[in-house]
């Protein structure tokens, strides 16, 4: 069976031909028409009620008065939620949007979520959906009020594992309004995580990710903590994915954690990863740091091999396609390569916009190509509308053609304006 790249190979042959797309296409409107009708084919309530409220708010960027009618369509269908964790989280998408549509409704929204989550039956899901309503609303006091709501359910939570994961989850949430609150909960997970039992496999997977969330927040606590990992493979593991988690974060924070690193394999993997996510004016360094990356995992298993060789195939685009490319015909995972081909389509697009399609129509994994692809049509048609348009009308997902048809319709009206 041919590989993602290998099919590559054929497809690059390929000239695309021109698309015909009609003057009335090329109208904001009229894409934004096309995806409120896409939006209403969506077979769950939950996406159709979020999609048809993203319409919502393109139609009211553009000027629209078909906004308000929009979200009302959005808001009835939110109401036919029936399950019980999707309700209260369609009731939050609906008030994030709401907020620049009819800020007057996204209180109501708002509040409706609330009430729905505080229904929810089981303290995770409590924890969970009132975290989310929390990290979103505007007003800083309701804010606060919602995360002890949510740290109440999470201290409900039996299972040391799931309260540790709450907590941590939580901790995240605060970070940005209440870093003090933050760091409390980071330390009340910690104390969840030790009381898990040390027959339970989950207690070192349960560390590394504490770890990697709260080095998102503060790298030296995060630091500090991962120190007190007693299994040497389990803590390089831990340094490995906070540099990995932080790596399009804040690469030059991902390099702090770095000299932790004393396995070969764990440390190339993470020089990888930071290498992969270096912007295009550090290509040469980003390069040359994942062929050090390359030397140092030689001893890999297969399947962190695969990584290996995506993350150092992206680094090196920049510089050495050709080589790029003919290292990831080596990878036989092909979601793993999948998602190496469409970040390096993303990055040819701007100036190669027909060879990053071309790249991109190999992927083999279904999902892999479709998220790529609706993130690709875009940027295709700022220099090339109709192929942007036909990338995006190809889309068989209708919540990726949606928000392909909605970005464009967005650019198309801000150069409009302009």
């Amino acid at each position: 069976m041919p590989s993602t790249v290998c099919r590559f190979s054929v497809a690059v042959t390929l000239i695309v031909g021109a698309v015909a797309v009609s003057w009335a296409q090329t109208q904001p409107a009229a894409l934004v028409e096309q995806a409120r009708k896409e939006a209403l084919k969506l077979r769950e309530p939950e996406q159709r009620a979020i999609a048809l409220a993203d319409v919502a708010v393109t139609w009211h960027r553009l000027g629209e008065p078909q906004a308000v009618t929009t979200l009302a369509e959005a808001s009835e269908t939110a109401a036919q939620v029936e399950e019980v964790v999707a309700r209260p989280l369609t009731w939050r998408g609906l008030a994030i949007r709401a907020r620049e549509v009819a800020p007057e409704q996204a209180n109501q929204f708002a509040e409706r979520a609330i009430e729905a989550a505080e229904k929810l039956p089981y303290a995770a899901h409590r924890a969970m959906v009132l975290r989310e309503i929390g990290r979103t609303v505007a007003d800083p006091a309701r804010a606060k009020e919602l995360f002890a709501q949510a740290a109440k359910a999470a201290r409900e939570i039996s299972a040391p594992v799931f309260r540790a994961a709450a907590l941590r989850d939580l901790a995240g949430a605060m970070a940005a309004t209440d870093p003090a609150g933050a760091v409390a909960f980071f330390k009340e997970a910690a104390d969840a995580v030790v009381a898990i039992p040390d027959t339970d496999e989950t207690a070192g997977l349960a560390q590394q990710e504490l770890v990697t969330a709260w080095s998102l927040v503060d790298v030296e606590q995060a630091l500090q903590e991962a120190s007190g990992i007693a299994d040497e493979r389990l803590r390089q593991v831990a340094y490995r994915r906070m540099c990995q988690a932080l790596s399009e974060a804040s690469p030059d924070a991902a390099m702090r954690v770095v000299p932790r690193l004393t396995d070969p394999g764990q440390r190339a993997l993470a020089m990888a990863a930071i290498a992969a996510s270096l912007p295009a004016s550090q290509a040469e360094m980003a390069a040359a740091m994942a062929r050090a990356a390359l030397g140092l995992g030689a001893q890999l298993p297969a399947e962190d091999q695969a990584r290996l060789e995506a993350d150092v195939a992206v680094a090196m685009a920049a510089v050495d396609a050709p080589g790029a490319l003919a290292m990831l015909t080596k990878v036989d995972d092909e979601e793993v390569a999948g998602r190496a081909l469409g970040r390096i389509a993303l990055m040819l697009a701007p100036s190669q916009s027909r060879q990053a399609s071309q790249l991109l129509a190999a992927v083999e994994d279904f999902e892999v190509r479709e998220n790529y692809q609706a993130q690709l049509a875009p940027v295709v048609a700022k220099t090339d509308l109709a192929a942007g348009i036909e990338l995006a009308d190809g889309l068989l997902s209708r919540r990726h053609k949606v928000r392909a048809l909605l970005a464009i319709a967005e650019q198309l009206g801000s150069s409009t304006r302009e």
